[in-house]
């Protein structure tokens, strides 16, 4: 922690071997709202927000697994929804997605996914180094991020095999090249279960 912002660092000479994470784990949420102001340098800089997880001790000693939203420095996963240690990437920025199990057995974390629309979401401009808001809604199994004041995905997980109702939040510090995470004004707020659009 660094004047009130928390700092994730690696450099060339202090590097990763797998993500790592720093998590809150006084409670567990379910339903939310959750503001996060970042800032990511770096080429290839890579980092995300952790929400619904639970600890994957079988993977690393600090590795977070469950849904993440994610932001990176070249603009490519920024705003997406991921799910660490499962089903890999859910959407691609901009989507309004339905996820749903499917029903062949013979991938552990096999599901099929519907695109209602696609919008382009290009985000945020790394070379102005300045501060983004990131916010998350879950409310039941939908899910929505936005980057400031843009949507940047709207997703209904209906893959009852895969999905997850509560857990830790936290954040994440890529491996890869040196990158700086900055991380600020973290706020979150019960909202209880709504009805979001659809």
């Amino acid at each position: 922690m660094e004047n009130g912002i928390l700092v994730g660092q690696s450099t060339a000479e202090i590097s990763l071997k797998g993500s790592s994470f720093i998590g809150y784990t006084g409670e567990e949420f379910q339903d939310f709202e959750l503001r996060v102001k970042f800032r990511i340098e770096g080429d290839r800089a890579n980092s995300g927000i952790q929400y619904r997880s639970g600890w994957a001790n079988d993977r690393g000693k600090w590795e977070l697994a469950g849904y993440q939203a994610d932001f990176d420095s070249a603009n490519e996963y920024t705003g997406l929804l991921y799910d660490a240690w499962g089903r890999g990437v859910m959407t691609q920025p901009g989507e309004t997605v339905i996820l749903r199990a499917d029903q062949a057995p013979a991938e552990e974390f096999k599901y099929s996914r519907e695109v209602l629309s696609r919008d382009e979401a290009g985000i945020i401009k790394i070379e102005q180094r300045r501060w983004y808001e990131y916010t998350i809604i879950a409310s039941d199994y939908h899910f929505i991020h936005w980057i400031d004041s843009q949507q940047t995905v709207d997703v209904l997980d209906e893959d009852d095999k895969h999905r997850r109702r509560q857990g830790w939040i936290g954040f994440q510090l890529h491996d890869g090249p040196p990158m700086k995470v900055e991380l600020k004004a973290i706020r979150i707020r019960k909202i209880g279960p709504t009805k979001l659009g659809r």
